[in-house]
């Protein structure tokens, strides 16, 4: 899950959004909303890793909550997959199929008795 957050950051910078909008914004605008949007990021990883470091140490709402974002990064995808560039789409596909191997994992048997498991309970 950590080299699929990498690799969907990696993306953002690849496709042409970020560029476009600092262009559109007045000259004296632009590094603060390059500062607002690397710390926006930055925050959001660190959420991202606590979320990733619950499920690791086996809380079932973390593994829930990590779903739910599965399945916004899919429609996520499947919305943007015709404007977005090639590497970008790649990058992007790739991230999707990291997080839905993992999804899969956390919820097939193995998975799922480890949640339930009386030492990850509480």
């Amino acid at each position: 899950m950590r080299s699929s957050l990498l690799l969907g950051y990696a993306a953002l910078f690849v496709g042409p959004d970020i560029a476009r909008a600092l262009r559109e914004m007045p000259v004296d605008d632009r590094a603060l909303g390059l500062g607002f949007y690397l710390g926006f990021l930055a925050l959001m990883a660190v959420v991202t890793l606590w979320v990733i470091h619950q499920i690791q140490i086996g809380r079932n709402w973390a593994r829930m909550v990590m779903l739910g974002l599965t399945v916004f990064g899919i429609l996520s995808v499947l919305r943007t997959a015709g404007s977005d560039p090639p590497v970008s789409l790649l990058m992007n596909a790739v991230d999707t199929l990291i997080d839905v191997t993992a999804m899969v994992l956390l919820f097939k048997p193995p998975g799922s008795d480890w949640f339930r498991s009386p030492a990850r309970t509480g």
